[in-house]
Parts: structure tokens; C-alpha cells; sequence
């Protein structure tokens, strides 16, 4: 979970995971809290000595267990579609955004 919390001049940003990863992210705050800037965010977030964690938080996990070279059957791109899930209360543009770009992934796959 990336949990943002209003910092001083810009916001706090902390994931929680019950996984024993350290997570290396590409700032520690974000000045203007935006679906941009969230998205990016996510999308640079690394895992600390996993080269091959490549993608951000969201597809690094997919890639991880679903490598781009592999082909995958309807039941498979199902199972990874739902793998991942991102939601957001502030932001459901976001969530949307994912589900997209999480689908658009998924067809690659075929």
C-alpha cells in the first residue's frame, strides 16, 4: 500500500507491504499531489537488489511473475489482471488508469 500524508511543503509518501522487500523510492515527497505524479511515482518505485524488479511498483510485480517473453491463456491474463490492484478514494482517475494500462499489459501477453 502507498499511503500519501501532507508534509510540510508537499506530501509524504510510505509504502507498506507485510513482505520483508525494502523498497527504493525515486523521492521521499511530492510537491503537487496529481494522478501524474502518483503514476510516476509508482512507476519508479524499485525493490533494493532486485535489478530484474523492473517497471514500478505495479508492473515490476506483474513482470516478475509473468515475464513479457511468456504467452499467457485467458485464464492466466485473468489471474495477473487481478494480481495487482490499485485503488484510490482521492484520485479513482488513477485506479481507472491502472486497470488500463494492467489490461493493455495483459494483451501483450496473447
Amino acid at each position: 500500500m502507498v499511503n500519501a500524508k501532507e508534509k510540510g511543503a508537499g506530501w509524504g509518501i510510505e509504502i507498506e507491504d507485510s513482505s520483508s522487500y525494502e523498497y527504493v523510492k525515486p523521492s521521499d515527497k511530492i510537491q503537487h499531489l496529481t494522478v501524474d505524479t502518483l503514476e510516476k511515482f509508482i512507476d519508479g518505485i524499485e525493490i533494493e537488489d532486485e535489478p530484474s524488479f523492473v517497471g514500478g511498483l505495479v508492473f515490476g510485480f506483474l513482470n516478475a511473475n509473468w515475464p513479457p517473453d511468456r504467452k499467457l491463456d485467458p485464464r492466466q491474463r485473468k489471474e495477473a489482471a487481478e494480481f495487482v490492484e490499485v485503488e484510490s478514494d482521492d484520485f479513482p482517475e488513477l485506479a481507472e488508469k491502472y486497470r488500463q494500462r494492467i489490461a493493455d499489459w495483459a494483451i501483450k501477453h496473447i
